[in-house]
């Protein structure tokens, strides 16, 4: 295989280095069955008359034109997919701590995590505080990434599996009925973005009037993970 061929391979995703790889492996039997065809013929060829020698050359080019066009396809997928094609693909813009957007590829399946909400952290504490279901948004949300790690595991996945995500925040009591942003940010950071796990999901953020089992919990949270196909 010449240089243009391996280059090709090393720049391709796996699907289209495979075609690449048939493309050019028709095109050289075509091409050696060319020229030997042409060696074979040429004494016979010199004598035609310069009407019938075109011909054959044309008829020759023809014999090869299916591995030609093989090729040209390949070269197509290949240019038009970009690199990484086969692995799920996350746009973070610089300093951003969430993805705004992910791309997964075919050969993926996607499981979907219900809903969690903060377990009843403090069995002692006065029914429908905060305080029973670990106290602030923060300490909440820590327990409900945690939960969610545990989901994951269950289908031998892991937070980096993660590719979108949904958080419900109530109103926090103790700001004034507003969410706090910034106590579910605290959490999150410690689970996404860090050195042992650096994927971030896309993600959205919404402040509801209330939660299941409220007055009490703070967050709510369901994400979707993928996995490739075996």
């Amino acid at each position: 295989m010449g240089g243009t061929g391996k280059l090709l391979l090393r720049n391709s995703s796996f699907r289209a280095k495979r075609a690449i790889k048939r493309a050019l492996l028709q095109a050289a039997r075509g091409v050696r069955s060319c020229v030997t065809r042409f060696q074979a013929m040429h004494p016979v060829a010199i004598g035609y008359s310069r009407v019938i020698h075109p011909f054959l050359v044309r008829f020759q080019i023809m014999r090869i034109y299916p591995a030609i066009h093989a090729l040209a396809v390949a070269l197509t997928l290949t240019l038009a997919a970009p690199a990484g094609a086969d692995e799920v693909t996350r746009y973070v813009p610089e300093g951003a701590f969430i993805a705004q957007s992910v791309v997964v590829p075919a050969g993926f399946e996607t499981i979907y995590i219900s809903g969690l909400l903060p377990p009843h952290h403090d069995q002692a504490g006065p029914a429908g505080s905060t305080a029973r279901y670990g106290g602030t948004t923060e300490a909440q949300a820590d327990l409900v990434f945690k939960r969610l790690e545990e989901a994951l595991a269950v289908q031998k996945l892991g937070l980096g599996d993660v590719v979108m995500m949904r958080v419900y925040l109530a109103g926090d009591p103790a700001q004034n009925g507003a969410m706090d942003f910034a106590g579910m940010m605290a959490a999150y950071k410690r689970y996404f973005g860090t050195p042992t796990q650096p994927n971030k999901p896309a993600r959205a953020t919404i402040q509801v009037a209330g939660l299941v089992g409220g007055p009490g919990p703070l967050i709510e949270i369901e994400a979707q993970a993928v996995r490739r196909v075996k």
